[in-house]
């Protein structure tokens, strides 16, 4: 679910994604709507909402497919201007304890907390409240974990049709015709994607949605990338690292369940992430106290995971107390909840001392049933006193009175288990008097050969034990319930653990790749310039047949660039050639590497020296006729405002 508040340069929108709500400031103009192409493609929302106050051009472009440009895709509602306020919102802000918000902070000053944290002027902080009572019309909303804000304003952008005829993803749907996950085909995040988990494959995934030319984050990016390259070719480092990175995480789903009851699989992921992230942070740290003996630091991004000393501290202890606390194997044999370990709880350990001594106290119960049974049968003449006087009627009297049992039905209590045979006798042959105490009715219940009802001693076990299990389970549940509230106490800090191992496991990924496909740091520069030698397509390459090799072309454009042999370039060039000289491969692979640069990767070059760029413009696109209709109309140039586009 995503909303859009227009204004006259810009949009403010609010998104709601696995209980986060993402904003963004859109610096779009109609009628392209590039960004608002973007955000479609990248969110693929459930609904769109916009005041009816809205342009038509931007009512006109909500609803179409980003691809196809097909009406009718997405489903838009339209709310009214008055009724989203400043007020309004804030009242609803007012009601959303995220993670983020202090425990201790009283309900007055919540929404202030938040609005602070969104841009002065309130067109972000009313599409905020627009979602908050659109989730709350549809019946959610109601659990937020953290807002969260976006930077578009510096992203490279590439419209719909360039991302598929550059191969940036390939999703190839699943073949059951009852429908399934799609997974990723062989493309370029495909090739550099190497995360070893899932939280880390998101955020690859999201730098590859959201180019930058952000200067500052593309060289801390880099930074990193190189350190973990040349740790890799060093030594093992980069690989205990992603050993380590293969524990983390999706935390932000485990304390979703926290809040609603968390199951066996959330604690287990949430030590297991803590864990990871101690182990990452030793080997960080143990990096950095080598660098300062000889006199150099670690690249920021770096830097900053290993200065969280504290958090890996705290989270270390998180890991801790789940694993004191919870008993994972007696867990996983039960099924159906969480056991806690012995010696946790002194009243929990007293009831595990009354059930480990039930099966001798319900043997004692037995044979004073049984004691009484035969004295009954005896005082009724059913039975001789004298059991070596007993006739075969007799014995078989006897066998019936030695299946009697007193047995514990957990949730139900106590029983004393008879054969139905023996119930009989006693109805049609002993005296009311002298039949022992039972009660069968309501309270007790029959199967195939028994009947169990409650006895005197049944009762009396019913008092003095009671339902022993239920009660070990409820103490368990009570202790689970205290540590869900210490866990959701630690919950911004878990969130704090996430955001980090994603993306150190994304820049990590980015490093094994660079190593193993032998790319190489491109040179960033303000100048408009692409130079390029020794570059090579990779999707291209990766598909080529054993045995065949991929021939590295050199690049040179922009005003300042030159050849190996001096000569200038215009920043335009004109291929020519027949069908199938790979023009095309050419074409995609300059735009492949520029693209790479402002992921912050590692390029597919010998050498490269890269001028930042804020929009790459293709016409290459091959699915079909249509398609290439489509790729027509969406080649337009690009209006003024892009001028170091890539085209």
């Amino acid at each position: 679910m995503a909303v859009i508040r227009a204004r006259a340069r810009a949009r403010a929108g609010a998104r709601l994604v696995d209980d986060e709500i993402h904003c963004a400031e859109l610096e779009d103009q109609p009628p392209h709507f590039e960004q608002l192409k973007r955000l479609k493609l990248l969110v693929d929302p459930s609904v769109l909402i916009a005041p009816s106050s809205s342009d038509v051009q931007l009512l006109e472009q909500l609803s179409l497919d980003p691809v196809s440009g097909a009406e009718g895709h997405f489903m838009v509602q339209l709310f009214k201007p008055a009724d989203c306020t400043v007020e309004a919102a804030r009242r609803a802000l007012g009601f959303l304890r995220t993670a983020e918000v202090p425990p201790d902070l009283p309900s007055e000053h919540v929404a202030s907390f938040h609005y602070t944290k969104l841009p002065e002027d309130g067109e972000m902080l009313r599409a905020v409240g627009v979602l908050l009572a659109a989730c709350t019309r549809a019946g959610g909303s109601g659990s937020v974990l953290r807002i969260v804000l976006h930077a578009v304003g510096r992203n490279l952008v590439l419209d719909s049709c360039a991302l598929h005829s550059l191969s940036i993803f390939q999703q190839h749907l699943h073949p059951s015709a009852y429908g399934g996950r799609a997974k990723e085909g062989l493309s370029l995040f495909a090739l550099l994607n190497r995360a070893r988990c899932k939280v880390g494959e998101r955020q690859l995934r999201e730098w590859f949605n959201s180019p930058t030319y952000d200067r500052a984050v593309l060289d801390a990016r880099l930074d990193a990338v190189s350190f973990f390259v040349g740790a890799a070719s060093a030594g093992d480092l980069l690989a205990h690292v992603r050993e380590a990175l293969a524990g983390a995480k999706d935390v932000a789903r485990c304390v979703r369940h926290v809040r609603t009851g968390c199951r066996l699989a959330d604690l287990k992921e949430l030590r297991d992430h803590c864990y990871a992230h101690r182990r990452a942070h030793e080997l960080l740290a143990a990096q950095a106290a080598a660098a300062e003996e000889r006199g150099f630091t670690l690249p920021a991004l770096l830097r900053r995971f290993v200065d969280e000393g504290g958090l890996a501290a705290s989270l270390s202890n998180v890991a801790q107390l789940i694993s004191a606390l919870v008993n994972f194997p007696a867990s996983a044999a039960e099924a159906t909840r969480v056991v806690i370990n012995d010696g946790v709880d002194a009243e929990r350990d007293r009831l595990v001392a009354v059930l480990d001594s039930l099966p001798d106290a319900l043997n004692e119960a037995s044979a004073l049933e049984r004691e009484a049974a035969f004295g009954a049968l005896v005082a009724g003449g059913l039975l001789p006193a004298d059991a070596n006087a007993a006739a075969p009627a007799h014995r078989q009297l006897e066998e019936l009175v030695e299946r009697l049992q007193v047995l514990y039905v957990p949730q139900l209590g106590f029983f004393l288990s008879s054969p139905p045979e023996l119930l009989h006798v006693y109805e049609a042959q002993l005296r009311e008097d002298l039949r022992p105490r039972m009660f069968v009715g309501h309270e007790g219940f029959a199967s195939d050969d028994s009947t169990y009802c409650k006895s005197a001693t049944a009762e009396h076990l019913d008092t003095s034990v009671g339902d022993v299990v239920s009660q070990i389970a409820d103490r368990d549940l009570a202790i689970v319930h205290q540590l869900e509230a210490r866990l959701l106490h630690k919950a911004d800090k878990l969130l704090a653990s996430q955001e980090m191992l994603a993306t150190l496991d994304a820049l990590c990924s980015l490093a094994h790749a660079a190593h193993e496909l032998r790319l190489c740091r491109p040179e960033l520069t303000d100048d408009r310039v692409v130079e390029l030698e020794g570059a090579w397509h990779p999707i291209a390459r990766a598909r080529m047949a054993e045995g065949h090799e991929f021939i590295p072309n050199d690049t040179a454009l922009g005003p300042t660039a030159t050849t190996s042999g001096g000569e200038r370039r215009a920043s335009m060039m004109v291929l020519t050639g027949p069908n199938g000289s790979g023009k095309s491969v050419y074409l995609k692979q300059v735009a492949l590497t520029v693209f790479l640069a402002h992921v912050g990767s590692f390029v597919p070059a010998k050498l490269a020296r890269i001028g930042l760029t804020d929009r790459i413009q293709t016409r290459i696109f091959s699915r079909g006729a249509r398609a290439r209709a489509i790729a027509r109309r969406a080649s337009r140039h690009a209006p003024c405002g892009w001028p170091r586009a890539l085209g």
